[in-house]
């Protein structure tokens, strides 16, 4: 009865809990990449939009790349995991071990790899959740336990096929895949075995002497040294954008099992502890290794005359403004303040803006200033250029405000960003933000055939080919943050006051003196660590004086820069002008917020990893539940001003629907924007009703409603 007690399985299960969690120390950073992994999967609104993306897509090739990735993902977990318990195990040199090692060697690999498809699985599955369908959830998550059953069986034959179990067993191994493990006879130190094992080089000699552990180092490493010199050709925007966001996020954590795995098996907190001297090589890089420069030193000065101040260019712009030659007694004149928030905010601040526009023609000529931050900034700049533009229909401008633009960022932070961290010198080719701003340049060129966003910004927004035409257009005010000093940081066409209206702001032209593509321009307000980096800025001279990040950090609705340049024009709102046609009119100031954060509070609190979680959930919601006050308090500013302003918000109502904060939105999430573009005119009767006051030309119900309609 003892005896058969003995071989039974919970018997040796129960006594082999400490070999169990010996083998699971070794593989401790496999274990931590797989739960940050599950939690990068299910916690952000952005992961949970693109796998809603991705359980609704009908692209085929979408869905081959995700489920190779999947496997590639489970492989290279498991490879990884027979090398640092095959060849360089540490702890296993206990006698009590002796009974159960073997076994728990070759098996943990097996069981360790099927959790991959298990996390993309459980995600997919709470995904679906959250959508009308929730049995597409289950249908992949049925899916997914399938391919890690089957995953599992594919390693069992594997690890035959290679005799891998053969040497854990001591047998001979005639094709040398694998060592034969010795875990008392050979012991250094360390804990590791193998006399070739007491140094760097030994180690290495150890890892490239055996066919299955040097095909790990080569044949895997091929793959990702392959994908990382298309991550840095000049294919690097579209081949990511094919692959997909859930295939380059697998990519990515594979690519990051594979670093750490090298990493760790070299590593020895006693005599070469290659971790430790990794991190500290990166600490020591960083400091002379910043890639992130916006400013081009070899760039010549730009005049002193290519900018005027704020109030002499309002004064010309009445003047000469066509758009105004019709108006016989007053004109409105609208300062846009563009609320930040990832792609969410611009798409909804591109979208608004194009079919205002469309409903009330000449609206945007009669914008004088737009103050936009984040991605509301970058929503600002994408219709700017196309109306610059206008070569193609709003068709192709909703597929510019729709792509996918997190695909080829993400890509850059884990392929040539990483590289970047562990080199002395900066390569500027590596910066993963000049990868966002590249893949809006080739939207609008795949999209609307134009080049503009590669042109310089002062040459976009100022110079045009009839000099009046500047006097038909908005002046832009992007808005970012220096982390070294707190101050806000603008880039703008036009001066800045920073003595008065501006006061404790940076005017990036001024400090730089030189410009730089309208795409870099775009990036001083929407620079958001970690996914992004910060900017850095150099003077005149080419001293670095800091950085720039995103603009909410400090304020997230634009409101403060808008007030600020409605300050700087007050003085010439009560008095009337004259048009380009020589009639006397006056100036009638309104005040429009894009907005599309929440009105309402959640009260949830926060459960699951709540104190890693607070900090974060804590940054992006105070951004968030900034703006009611801040909008109060610019109308109370506003409705007492002399002269007094109206005031209007255009928000996106969200509270049933995910629309991320990212660089990804899927196309339902697209949809949605597109359906509540359309409400506008129903959803601000107030704001309609002006509207139509002041643009009577197509006042007329059912034009308007086709412009809707078409939009």
């Amino acid at each position: 009865m003892e005896k058969n007690q003995e071989y039974s399985f919970l018997f040796k299960l129960n006594n082999s809990r400490g070999t169990w969690w010996k083998a699971i120390l070794n593989l401790k950073y496999i274990f931590v990449i797989l739960v940050l992994s599950y939690i990068l999967l299910t916690v952000p609104d952005q992961a949970q939009d693109f796998l809603i993306g991705f359980l609704f897509s009908k692209d085929e090739k979408y869905i081959l790349f995700v489920l190779v990735t999947t496997f590639w993902w489970s492989f290279v977990t498991w490879y990884s995991a027979c090398v640092i318990l095959q060849i360089s195990p540490l702890y296993f040199n206990d006698e009590k071990d002796k009974l159960y090692r073997r076994t728990i060697v070759l098996i943990t690999p097996r069981l360790v790899a099927i959790i991959p498809p298990l996390i993309l699985g459980i995600s997919l599955f709470l995904a679906g959740l959250s959508t009308e369908m929730p049995i597409n959830g289950v249908i992949y998550l049925s899916i997914a336990i399938a391919l890690a059953i089957s995953f599992y069986l594919l390693f069992v034959f594997l690890d035959k096929r290679s005799d891998r179990k053969n040497n854990i067993k001591g047998k001979q191994d005639d094709k040398k895949w694998w060592p034969e493990i010795d875990y008392s006879d050979n012991i250094n130190n360390s804990g590791k075995p193998g006399s070739n094992g007491s140094s760097l080089l030994g180690d290495l000699r150890n890892l490239l002497s055996y066919t299955g552990t040097s095909f790990f180092v080569y044949s895997i490493g091929l793959v990702f040294l392959v994908l990382m010199i298309i991550f840095i050709s000049p294919l690097k925007i579209e081949f990511a954008q094919v692959l997909r966001p859930a295939s380059i996020v697998i990519l990515s954590i594979s690519f990051l099992t594979y670093f750490l795995t090298l990493i760790m098996y070299f590593n020895d907190p006693y005599k070469h502890p290659v971790f430790t001297m990794v991190i500290l090589l990166m600490i020591v890089n960083s400091c002379h290794n910043d890639n992130s420069s916006i400013i081009d030193t070899n760039q010549k000065l730009i005049d002193k005359d290519t900018r005027v101040n704020i109030p002499t260019h309002f004064s010309n712009w009445l003047e000469h403004n066509e758009a105004f030659s019709d108006s016989k007694d007053s004109v409105p004149v609208f300062i846009i303040a563009a609320e930040g928030g990832g792609s969410r905010s611009l798409s909804w601040t591109a979208q608004t803006l194009a079919a205002l526009d469309s409903l009330y023609p000449n609206f945007y000529n009669h914008v004088f200033a737009i103050s936009g931050v984040s991605g509301g900034g970058i929503g600002a700049g994408f219709f700017h250029a196309y109306y610059i533009n206008k070569k193609k229909d709003l068709n192709s401008f909703r597929k510019c405000t729709g792509d996918d633009f997190l695909s080829p960022i993400t890509a850059a932070l884990f392929f040539p960003d990483n590289v970047q961290k562990i080199l002395p010198v900066p390569i500027s080719h590596f910066n993963r933000t000049s990868y966002l701003a590249d893949s809006w340049s080739q939207s609008f060129k795949k999209n609307l055939e134009t080049d503009l966003f590669d042109r310089n910004f002062l040459e976009v927004v100022n110079k045009f080919e009839h000099p009046a035409d500047q006097y038909k257009l908005p002046s832009l005010f992007i808005n970012g943050t220096m982390p070294e000093t707190g101050q806000k940081i603008i880039a703008s066409n036009l001066k800045l006051d920073t003595l008065e209206y501006f006061k404790n702001c940076m005017d990036l032209y001024a400090k730089t003196q030189r410009d730089m593509p309208y795409k870099t321009a775009l990036t001083v307000c929407c620079r958001f660590p970690y996914l992004t980096d910060g900017g850095l800025i150099k003077d005149s001279s080419g001293r670095s004086i800091g950085h720039v990040i995103d603009g909410g950090y400090l304020e997230n609705t634009g409101l403060e820069t808008a007030v600020q340049v409605f300050n700087s024009i007050k003085g010439k709102l009560n008095k009337k002008f004259k048009t380009i046609n020589g009639d006397s009119c006056k100036v009638i100031p309104i005040m429009i917020l894009i907005k599309n954060s929440k009105d309402t509070v959640s009260t949830k609190p926060l459960r699951f990893l709540h104190d890693l979680r607070m900090p974060i959930s804590g940054a992006l919601n105070a951004m968030d539940n900034q703006t009611p006050s801040e909008i109060a308090m610019v109308k109370g500013i506003l409705k007492d001003g002399n002269p007094a302003c109206k005031f209007f918000t255009i928000q996106l109502r969200r509270d049933s629907v995910i629309v991320p904060l990212g660089w990804y939105l899927s196309d339902k999430a697209n949809e949605y924007i597109q359906k509540r573009v359309k409400r506008i005119p129903h959803d601000n009767s107030e704001l309609k009703k002006l509207m139509e006051s002041y643009f009577p030309e197509k006042s007329i119900g059912h034009l308007r409603q086709e412009c809707v309609d078409g939009y």
